[in-house]
């Protein structure tokens, strides 16, 4: 008597595996294969001969062992199929494995060698289909300008700030760099996980011709003990700029190295220097 046994049931007294194409002639090419018993429809693996007969054949020829400890026992059925997806030359002779609970059940329903006799003098046996798999995508190359573009992101800029927040022609103001010219990061690119480690210096441009200060790692600071300060000589306002020029050591996909030319950088967009004029009063 059939009986069920989840997630697999028995199909007229032998177990059908959960696999995939139907053992009937009337099955459409590339239709979905089922086999039904008992109001119920399975769906079973169909194979060439010499595959099903091949060493290691998933599901083929060992005998499967249930969550309860039951021993089942396969035998391969010869089928016509017109599934052309699968096979090159269908229709064509095919092979399916059932599965019964007793080895003696099994032996006594071993006809595949009569019945694969007589379906193979009008049906050739199957043969796959060759189809051509493409090719998997080529991992991303890890090279200097995808890590400089994903590090650059990351890097902190710099947020200067002038001291006074107005200057006086022929005082000196004093910069604060509001820059950090150290960080580690660790971020993603396309090739996977990159770390880096980075060190900076900085470059001022006062905005008003005089030449640049830097590279220097002075962080400056407020009037009267800041370490950068400028003089300017005319009254105007002038854009200052503070520029962080990176070095950084990074490990990416297992691949190391150096990037140097790498800015952030910082803009007061305006700072005004005023001249002030000294009157004598009698």
């Amino acid at each position: 008597m059939p009986f069920t046994l989840s997630p697999t049931k028995l199909v007229a007294g032998a177990l059908v595996a959960g696999l995939a194409f139907t053992p009937t002639a009337a099955a459409a090419a590339g239709a979905p294969a089922t086999a039904s018993a008992g109001g119920g429809s399975y769906t079973i693996t169909l194979y060439t001969l010499s595959s099903a007969s091949a060493p290691g054949n998933p599901g083929s020829a060992r005998v499967l062992v249930t969550p309860g400890g039951e021993r089942l026992y396969p035998v391969m059925f010869p089928t016509i199929t017109t599934n052309s997806r699968l096979f090159s030359n269908a229709p064509c002779v095919a092979v399916f494995f059932l599965y019964y609970s007793t080895s003696y059940q099994a032996s006594a329903m071993n006809f595949a060698p009569q019945l694969l006799f007589v379906l193979n003098r009008h049906y050739p046996l199957c043969t796959y289909r060759t189809v051509r798999s493409a090719r998997p995508p080529s991992p991303p190359v890890v090279n200097q300008q995808m890590i400089r573009s994903v590090v650059t992101r990351e890097l902190p800029s710099p947020v200067p700030s002038m001291d006074p927040r107005y200057g006086v022609a022929g005082l000196a103001a004093y910069l604060t760099t509001g820059a950090r010219l150290t960080d580690t990061l660790q971020t993603t690119s396309a090739a996977g996980s990159v770390h880096a480690n980075a060190q900076g210096t900085v470059t001022i441009d006062w905005g008003d011709g005089s030449p640049a200060v830097g590279p220097t790692s002075a962080q400056g600071g407020p009037w009267p003990a800041g370490d950068l300060r400028h003089l300017y000589a005319s009254a105007d306002c002038y854009r200052v700029t503070v520029t962080v020029n990176w070095l950084v050591h990074y490990d990416a996909a297992g691949q190391n190295g150096t990037l140097s030319g790498i800015q952030t950088s910082g803009v007061i967009p305006q700072y005004c220097v005023y001249k002030v004029a000294s009157v004598m009063l009698r």
